[in-house]
């Protein structure tokens, strides 16, 4: 199945994309998609991003936990907020 993943503010800057296609397995969820993503973007850029420092959405909804992925869908990441 084919996922469009798309990195928003800082995390764009830290990846040097926008958004990219990943090919996953049917059946796939936001954990497998994370190893795929550490894998292509190497080690260094996705553990910066693991320091808990995002959020993700699927189709633009907000998640919290793994969720299982379908094709065609767009997860984002998405810089956490801090208020002031």
């Amino acid at each position: 199945m084919k996922i469009r993943v798309c990195f928003f503010a800082s995390i764009r800057e830290l990846v040097g994309e926008s958004e990219i296609y990943l090919e996953l397995d049917n059946g796939s969820d936001t954990e497998e998609l994370q190893a795929t993503l550490k894998q292509n973007l190497g080690g260094e850029r996705w553990n910066i991003l693991q320091n808990n420092l995002y959020k993700m959405s699927i189709n633009q909804s907000l998640i919290e936990s793994t969720q299982k992925l379908n094709d065609g869908d767009e997860v984002a990441f998405l810089p956490r907020m801090t208020g002031g």
